[in-house]
């Protein structure tokens, strides 16, 4: 989730911070696991590239405390009209130092960026990721798969559920099911096939492709009202 922010603000920041940019693919490479308190990870975008085409790529690293410990990249769909509203934490301080973004002040927030902001609280008060936490809470337990009911806090500005909540939600709920350890991610891209409205709940469906004593290959694919919307490939590692 934090990879989908980051990336698609830095690019807003070179299209137009009131630039639809839905998200086309995003990949996550991760050389070691988040701090078991999930509370120091960053993503900062680097390179940004805007074709002729109506496409723009973005790709960056996630830090913690001490070093880089992964890197991330997406491809978004830079649509030739339209406008939303921006969203605050996407201005930069300085308009010099882009990377720097401002802090939203009164009356700069919805009620899905109010949402998201009490999720992080939240998320605090738990000890664990936020992103972890938002997905937690609206999932469910299901025969046939886990099962996402969106809320306020996973929506984007035209009220589709955010490209970063599905991959997250996919990746946390990808892994085999058994009773050890959950594996922890390594490795995934997930391409977005349309729009997941936040009105309706998103299944999932997970296939063990290869398992290996340390490795497992999945595929995942999110499903609204039968239809495929996301699908995933995904290494874990034991």
């Amino acid at each position: 989730m934090l990879a989908d922010f980051a990336l698609g603000g830095a690019l807003r920041r070179e299209v137009g911070l009131t630039r639809p940019l839905p998200t086309l693919s995003l990949t996550l490479d991760l050389a070691g696991p988040l701090a078991s308190d999930g509370t120091i990870t960053t993503a900062e975008a680097g390179e940004i590239a805007i074709g002729p085409d109506g496409i723009g790529t973005a790709a960056g690293e996630f830090r913690g405390r001490q070093a880089v410990f992964g890197h991330c990249t997406a491809t978004f769909a830079i649509p030739s009209k339209g406008r939303q509203g921006a969203l605050p934490w996407d201005d930069p301080v300085d308009t010099s130092r882009p990377e720097t973004p401002r802090t939203p002040e009164p009356g700069d927030l919805g009620a899905g960026d109010e949402a998201v902001l009490r999720a992080v609280r939240a998320a605090d008060d738990a000890g664990r990721s936020w992103g972890d936490h938002l997905i937690a809470e609206a999932t469910v337990d299901h025969p046939a798969g886990y099962v996402l009911r969106p809320t306020a806090a996973m929506t984007n500005r035209a009220g589709a559920v955010q490209g970063g909540v599905l991959f997250a939600m996919a990746a946390r709920y990808g892994a085999p099911r058994d009773d050890g350890p959950r594996p922890r991610l390594a490795a995934g891209t997930m391409r977005f096939l349309a729009a997941t409205d936040a009105e309706t709940p998103v299944w999932t469906e997970s296939l063990t492709e290869h398992a290996t004593r340390r490795s497992v290959f999945t595929q995942v694919r999110l499903l609204q009202r039968n239809n495929v919307r996301a699908v995933a490939g995904l290494v874990y590692r034991r």
